[in-house]
């Protein structure tokens, strides 16, 4: 029989349902920025798309960061699971912190020829669009590293959430018993 876990789970159950949306939001965005480098005549729908790419990117990284903290109440932070879950939670404020600064300054680069009414020189929408990609290799690579200790977290150090018949999230930072007796603990 078809059934679904219990619903609403409570906060910090959300973290695995709402972590990887950041990843595809903030990492998508850029392919818009360069189709409207490339395709001038779109170029200002596709902006408007990738920035709402980034602005909705930007609040599931927040959205990632609050669940994230309340599910860090429920692991027992032993061992390597101590060092990796506080480096990934500061990779995820850095991730944080450097997605709003793209889309800030995202957003300017969409809306300055808007607001001014006129066409900026194509030469110089081409310069700035590509400087800002460059600039953007940095919010990229704090998501994807987020990512990649939180997948340490759970696929290395048997980290997990899950939602017990209650509707209440319950991590585990132990060790699978398997892993422990090869480690020798």
């Amino acid at each position: 029989m078809f059934s679904l876990p219990p619903l609403p789970p409570s906060w910090d159950g959300f973290h695995p349902l709402v972590v990887h949306f950041p990843i595809a939001l903030l990492l998508s965005a850029p392919v818009l920025v360069l189709m409207g480098l490339l395709v001038h005549r779109h170029r200002h729908g596709l902006n408007v798309s990738a920035l709402v790419l980034m602005l909705m990117g930007t609040i599931g990284v927040w959205l990632s960061l609050s669940t994230g903290e309340s599910a860090e109440e429920w692991v027992d932070e032993v061992g390597a699971v101590k060092s990796i879950l506080h480096d990934h939670e500061e990779m995820a404020e850095k991730a944080w912190i450097a997605s709003i600064v793209a889309t800030v300054v995202f957003a300017a680069y969409t809306a300055v020829p808007w607001m001014m009414k006129r066409e900026v020189a194509r030469k110089w929408t081409l310069l700035a669009g590509a400087l800002f990609l460059a600039g953007y290799v940095i919010p990229c690579l704090a998501v994807a590293n987020t990512a990649h200790l939180g997948g340490r977290l759970v696929h290395e150090q048997g980290v997990r959430g899950r939602l017990t018949a209650g509707g209440v999230a319950e991590s585990s930072g132990a060790l699978p018993r398997e892993r422990e007796e090869d480690e020798g603990h």
